[in-house]
C-alpha cells in the first residue's frame, strides 16, 4: 500500500510539473494576444482540460498497481498457518421446539396423491383417490357416467375441484372434505339434485351454473374467506350460511324457486348482482357497506341499510317493493338508474351527495314526485326523467354536467315554467328538452359564455377556464431560454 501511495504521489507530482510549464509556456507566448478576452479565456479551458486529463492518468495508474499489489499478497498469503476449529462454532438448537414443528407438518401423500391435475370420467378413477387424506392438484370430473360421485376419506383438495357435464349424475357426496383451496365449479349438471358436503370449512370461489334441478345443498354454516359467489339456475330455495366479509363478487340469478338471500359480506369489490330469481325473493345484507357494481332485478324486498358508497352504477330495474330506501350512501361514482319498478312508490336517498355519471328515473308508474334527492349537489351525467312527473324537486342541485331531458305523461306539469326556473340554469352540458302530455315540447341550448362553448374545471372554490389558444408565446420564451443557457456553459 505505501509503494502505491508513493507512486500516486510522484505522478501528481509530475502532472503539476508539466502543467505547470505548460501554462507559463503559453503566458510567454500568447501574452500579447491576451488582450482579446475570448481567446485568453479559450486558453484557460483548454489548460484545464489538459490537466484534467494528465491527472485521470496518473490515477488510473496508481489504481493498477494498487490491483496488482494486492493480488501479489494474496498469491502469498500462508493459508496453511491458519487453522480454523470447527468444534468452536455454535451449533443450531435443536430442542423440542424443532420436533414439534416438524410433528405439526403435513404427513406427505403417496405419489399417487400429489399429482398437478387427476381426471376423473368414471368409478374407479374416484376409487383410486379415496384413501389419500390430502389431494395436492386439481379434480376435475367430466363426462361422468355414473349416478353418484363420492370422495372417500379425502379430507383437503389444495387445487380446484370442477365437474363438468355428467348428465347422468344425481348425488355428490363428500363427508369428509374440509378443504377446497382454490374454486368449486359445477356446470351442466342437467341430473343433480344432491350435494353433501357437511363438513366444508374453507372454499376460495363457489362457481354453479346450469344446474336446472339441485334443490338440496347441505354444507356446513361456517364456510369462511370464501372470495366469490355465483349461483345460476338451480331450484334452490334459500341461499345463506358463509361467513365472510369481502367478496370479490356476489352473482345470484335465474333461481327460479329461490325465496331468501342473506349474506353478512361488508365489501363487494366486483358486483353485486340479484336478478331473475323468484318474484318473491327477499334480499338482505345488513352489514354492507361498499360495493363497486350494484344491479337489482326481480325482488319483492330488500336490506341494505349500511351502503354508503357504490364506487361504479346502481341499476334498480323491475322490482317488485314498494319502497326502496338507501340512508347511509352518500356517494355514487356511475349512474344511478330506476327503472320500470311498477310498484314502486316511496324512494329515499337522504344523505346522497354526488352522483358522477347520470341519473335516470324511468317509467316507474306511482312515482310522481322526484323529490327523494334532499342533499344532491353534483350530477356528473345526463338527466333523464320519464313517468306520470307533476313534481321535480331538487333543492340542493348545483350543477348537471350532460344535458337534461324530462318526459311527464301529467297534463298539469309545465314545461313553460321548468326550463325558466332555477333547476334549468344547473344543466351544462348539452341541450335542455321538456315533453309534456299537452305534447307541450321545449328544446334549448344549455349557457355558453360569448356565444362560444368553454371548459370549466372545478376544484372548490376555484374555477379555472381552458381555452383553445395556442400558447406561442410561452414556448419562444422557453426556446431562447435554452439557448442562453447552452451558450453560458459553452463559453
Amino acid at each position: 500500500m505505501c509503494k502505491v501511495l508513493f507512486l500516486l504521489g510522484t505522478k501528481l507530482r509530475f502532472t503539476f510539473i508539466l502543467c505547470s510549464s505548460y501554462w507559463f509556456r503559453i503566458l510567454d507566448l500568447e501574452k500579447k494576444k491576451c488582450r482579446n478576452l475570448f481567446y485568453c479565456k479559450s486558453k484557460m479551458q483548454l489548460f484545464k482540460a489538459y490537466f484534467c486529463a494528465l491527472l485521470a492518468l496518473s490515477v488510473a495508474s496508481a489504481k493498477r498497481a494498487y490491483q496488482q499489489e494486492e493480488v501479489a499478497d494474496y498469491d502469498n498469503f500462508d493459508f496453511d498457518s491458519y487453522d480454523i476449529d470447527l468444534n468452536e462454532i455454535i451449533p443450531m438448537s435443536t430442542n423440542s421446539n424443532s420436533s414439534s414443528e416438524e410433528n405439526q407438518k403435513e404427513e406427505p401423500s403417496p405419489d399417487k396423491c400429489s399429482k398437478d391435475r387427476y381426471e376423473i370420467e368414471n368409478l374407479n378413477d374416484m376409487k383410486d383417490l379415496h384413501d389419500c387424506k390430502v389431494v395436492k392438484g386439481d379434480i376435475v370430473v367430466l363426462n361422468y357416467k355414473e349416478p353418484i360421485l363420492q370422495f372417500g376419506h379425502i379430507n383437503r383438495i389444495e387445487g380446484n375441484l370442477e365437474i363438468y357435464n355428467a348428465p347422468n349424475l344425481v348425488r355428490i357426496e363428500a363427508e369428509e372434505v374440509r378443504h377446497v383451496g382454490k374454486a368449486f365449479i359445477l356446470s351442466e349438471l342437467t341430473s343433480l339434485s344432491l350435494i353433501s358436503f357437511p363438513s366444508l370449512r374453507f372454499v376460495k370461489v363457489l362457481d354453479w351454473k346450469v344446474l336446472p334441478i339441485l334443490n338440496s345443498v347441505h354444507f356446513s354454516n361456517e364456510i369462511k374467506d370464501i372470495e366469490s359467489i355465483t349461483v345460476s339456475d338451480t331450484s334452490l330455495i334459500g341461499f345463506s350460511g358463509f361467513m365472510t366479509s369481502k367478496l370479490e363478487n356476489l352473482d345470484i340469478n335465474n333461481n327460479r324457486f329461490l325465496e331468501t338471500i342473506n349474506c353478512d359480506v361488508e365489501k363487494i369489490t366486483g358486483k353485486l348482482h340479484i336478478a331473475a330469481n323468484s318474484k318473491d325473493v327477499k334480499v338482505s345484507l345488513p352489514k354492507l357497506e361498499y360495493a363497486k357494481n350494484v344491479s337489482i332485478h326481480d325482488v319483492l324486498d330488500i336490506n341494505l341499510e349500511k351502503l354508503s358508497e357504490i364506487e361504479s352504477s346502481i341499476n334498480v330495474i323491475e322490482n317488485n317493493f314498494d319502497t326502496f330506501k338507501l340512508p347511509n350512501l352518500k356517494s355514487i361514482g356511475g349512474t344511478l338508474s330506476i327503472l320500470q319498478n311498477d310498484k314502486l312508490n316511496s324512494v329515499k336517498f337522504p344523505n346522497l351527495t354526488e352522483i358522477g355519471g347520470g341519473l335516470m328515473v324511468v317509467n316507474n308508474s306511482n312515482i310522481d314526485k322526484v323529490n327523494f334527492f334532499p342533499e344532491l349537489n353534483i350530477i356528473g351525467g345526463a338527466l333523464e326523467i320519464v313517468g306520470n312527473i307533476k313534481e321535480l324537486d331538487f333543492d340542493k342541485l348545483k350543477l348537471v354536467k350532460g344535458s337534461a331531458k324530462i318526459k311527464s305523461s301529467d297534463a298539469e306539469f309545465s314545461c313553460a315554467a321548468w326550463t325558466k326556473s332555477d333547476m334549468s340554469s344547473v344543466i351544462r352540458g348539452g341541450k335542455i328538452e321538456c315533453t309534456n302530455a299537452n305534447n307541450e315540447r321545449i328544446v334549448s341550448n344549455t349557457p355558453t359564455e360569448n356565444g362560444k362553448k368553454v371548459t370549466t374545471t372545478e376544484s372548490g372554490p376555484v374555477k379555472m377556464k381552458v381555452s383553445s389558444g395556442g400558447n406561442k408565446n410561452s414556448l419562444n420564451s422557453i426556446f431562447y431560454t435554452f439557448l442562453a443557457v447552452i451558450w453560458s456553459t459553452v463559453f
